[in-house]
């Protein structure tokens, strides 16, 4: 599905949380890795604040975690430990090229009417 907005395009897409990965760059300064790219389906997307506070909320996990742990360290453990879990997200591209990965959610499971 294709959204259109000035000079902005948003996809939407659905993927197991097994089949994402993301990259890095670790500071030699404080040796904490930075996640800069999310790779889903063998493209690649630059991470929003508004992904991570996405991802934290739909995994319940609270802000204050980042306070011991860095990010790729936490997408890591909910990989782990959910890695069969459907998500949906959108990507925003813009004209100049760049793709942001902006929000993860839940897939919408639809129920076929019970026949009684």
């Amino acid at each position: 599905m294709r959204f259109y907005e000035r000079n902005s395009q948003f996809d939407y897409g659905q993927t197991r949380l097994s089949d994402v990965k993301t990259y890095g760059v670790r500071s030699s300064r404080t040796g904490r890795v930075t996640i800069t790219g999310i790779e889903i389906h063998g493209e690649l997307f630059a991470p929003s604040l508004c992904f991570w506070r996405s991802f934290f909320n739909h995994f319940r996990i609270s802000a204050d975690v980042l306070r011991l742990f860095d990010p790729s360290e936490v997408f890591e453990r909910v990989q782990r430990h959910e890695a069969d879990t459907p998500i949906r997200y959108c990507v925003e591209r813009d004209t100049d090229g760049n793709s942001t990965i902006m929000v993860v959610c839940a897939t919408v499971e639809t129920s076929s009417p019970s026949q009684n």
